[in-house]
């Protein structure tokens, strides 16, 4: 086995938890986890950040109608980006070594250069739209909203003209929007594929559009898809810190500590935390230990003293009244079911 040290990657502490988070808690593969670095990054990194202007264009588009069986083929050296909106059935694809189930109302965005293909046949009648788009300036795939892109200098003096576009690689469209966008995609398409009735691409009939008429409407879909700016901080804070916390939970972690790695306020983190997850970051952090130390008891035969200590609560008898008070049952019962069990 090849072992790397992170220190000589040159990540920063946000990276840094992240790929610990990759090597532990998601269990990659062994070449994936100590020979290819760059395999972690699609599978925690959820954001295509684009920065504006330029702002991205319109390729062409179409629509694929798959029969039950069918799937999505293998694909790479597509060298722009393919955006993918299921209208009704469901696609399941992988992107790298990433899967995704792209139900009705979900969109996933697949980088340029990237290899994708279903990882599993359709299982019913799929409908789903398709957009290719590229950008003229530089992107970047983050896990965060940070961006380490230098603007380009292309409006001298008009700072205020800069922008972020940051576009989930997938996510899920409110019923009401959807709508919306298929009328929109409908109207940009220029490709047909009806499993049904042919194996092969065709073009659409109808597709009248100017240039600058598809680019107004391509502005419009993208528009639907972008993260505001007023909750981008917010939204990546969270999932960072929980990161953090499944990585970390058996060492001492205050409030604190967490803002400073998130740059920011201890209520904001807070704020944060009960927006995402509805709980604070304490008992977030409360539940990963007790998930851990139920995991220990029925999987391992160690004390509870020493359970404790692993996961980082200070004492044997304090563990065992949040573990009573959390699965209403005792250790000692949780271990005797395992026993017990046939």
């Amino acid at each position: 086995m090849q072992i790397i040290s992170i220190n000589t990657l040159g990540l920063s502490i946000v990276d840094t938890i992240n790929l610990i988070y990759a090597l532990t808690v998601l269990d990659l593969p062994e070449y994936d986890r100590y020979n290819n670095i760059s395999t972690w990054r699609i599978l925690i990194m959820n954001y295509i950040i684009i920065n504006v202007p330029p702002y991205p264009f319109f390729v062409f588009s179409g629509d694929a109608l798959y029969r039950p069986g069918d799937f999505h083929r293998k694909r790479s050296g597509i060298d722009c980006f393919d955006l993918l909106f299921v209208e009704y059935g469901s696609l399941h694809m992988k992107i790298e070594n990433s899967h995704f189930h792209v139900k009705a109302n979900d969109a996933l965005i697949i980088p340029p250069d990237m290899m994708h293909e279903a990882y599993k046949v359709c299982e019913e009648k799929t409908h789903f739209h398709w957009l290719h788009f590229d950008v003229a300036g530089p992107y970047q795939i983050s896990h965060t909203f940070n961006n380490d892109i230098k603007p380009q200098q292309i409006l001298s003096g008009k700072k205020n003209y800069t922008g972020t576009l940051v576009l989930p690689i997938f996510q899920s469209i409110s019923e009401t929007d959807a709508a919306d966008i298929i009328q929109v995609m409908t109207r940009l398409e220029s490709l047909s594929n009806n499993r049904y009735v042919q194996s092969s691409l065709l073009k659409k009939d109808g597709n009248f559009n100017t240039p600058l008429q598809q680019q107004a409407q391509f502005l419009n879909v993208i528009s639907y898809f972008t993260v505001p700016d007023e909750q981008q901080k917010a939204q990546e804070i969270a999932p960072m810190l929980m990161r953090y916390l499944q990585v970390r939970y058996a060492t001492d972690i205050s409030l604190n500590d967490m803002a400073k790695i998130a740059n920011c306020h201890p209520t904001h983190v807070i704020r944060c935390f009960n927006k995402r997850y509805g709980v604070t970051p304490a008992k977030a952090l409360m539940n990963i230990r007790l998930q851990q130390a139920k995991r220990l008891l029925e999987t391992t035969d160690l004390t509870c003293e020493k359970i404790a200590y692993e996961v980082g609560l200070s004492s044997s008898s304090y563990f065992s009244r949040l573990f009573k008070k959390h699965y209403m049952m005792t250790p000692n019962d949780c271990r005797n079911a395992r026993l017990t069990t046939p």
